[in-house]
């Protein structure tokens, strides 16, 4: 959502005091979601998703500014990211009619038990649909 990350993490770095963390989300360019749903992810989500980052790119960004990554988890998006992607995909398939279906909407209760799985397997792996990093000022 910035139009311009790399000031945003200049201007961080240099209000944050030693000791400090740094903790945000994005979408998960590595996620078996984007594999899966390919240019219908939700991740995409133009054009609120001004700029999506592979990890290692961010690590060096990160680091070129002065902050060094101390963890990554995957917790954020759950079912709900992936059935915006699966919702985006009937759309694209079958036209927006899909969307108000009986279908769909039995789809929408079953897929959080069917895809727990899943979603247990891809979070673990760091391949959820949103990857949370926290990062600490170099040397902090």
């Amino acid at each position: 959502h910035l139009y311009s990350p790399l000031e945003t993490l200049v201007a961080l770095r240099r209000l944050l005091a030693r000791g400090s963390r740094l903790v945000f989300s994005v979408p998960n360019l590595q996620s078996y979601d984007r594999h899966l749903f390919g240019s219908l992810w939700i991740g995409w989500d133009a054009p609120r998703h001004l700029c999506l980052f592979e990890d290692s790119v961010l690590v060096r960004l990160m680091s070129r500014v002065g902050f060094e990554i101390v963890e990554r988890r995957c917790a954020l998006g759950g079912p709900g990211a992936f059935l915006l992607s699966l919702h985006t995909w009937a759309e694209a398939r079958w036209g927006r009619q899909t969307r108000h279906s009986r279908v769909m909407h039995l789809i929408d209760r079953l897929v959080p038990f069917l895809i727990w799985p899943y979603k247990t397997f891809s979070y673990h792996q760091l391949r959820g649909p949103v990857i949370t990093y926290v990062a600490q000022p170099l040397g902090g």
